[in-house]
């Protein structure tokens, strides 16, 4: 309850335009170490909350990442295999690892132009209409 991303996050456009593609071909799941309301929280203050089937947080399964729990339980929601996954995430121990161990894809983003280009990325693995 004392917790208020509002306060410090915005709307990215930028980061609303990737998802959007991202969500025109495939379900979009957002894990956090953070309690679920405050993951809702920060996904609605940057703009982009609409665009997420399901999220997970840490009072969700119990666990935080990289332990299993949390994937699990994102997996169940979006009733999707581990091998039918690709995890975008900012450290490859905590939020990659677990699935790549698991038979699952993954792309490591470390800078904003790294999530810009994430479409591109998939685009040419997944053969997306409009990209390379």
């Amino acid at each position: 309850e004392l917790i208020s991303p509002e306060a410090f996050l915005s709307p990215d456009p930028a980061l609303h335009v990737t998802l959007s593609h991202l969500r025109a071909h495939f379900p979009l799941a957002a894990l956090t170490n953070n309690p679920h309301e405050i993951g809702v929280r920060c996904l609605r203050a940057l703009g982009i909350g609409a665009l997420f089937d399901t999220v997970t947080g840490l009072d969700d399964s119990g666990e935080s990442k990289p332990s299993w729990g949390p994937f699990q339980h994102a997996l169940t929601q979006l009733h999707v295999p581990v091998n039918g996954v690709l995890m975008i995430g900012d450290r490859y121990d905590v939020d990659l690892e677990p699935v790549i161990c698991r038979g699952g894809g993954a792309i490591l983003v470390e800078t904003r132009e790294d999530v810009s280009r994430i479409p591109d990325v998939v685009g040419e693995r997944y053969a997306l209409p409009g990209r390379r």
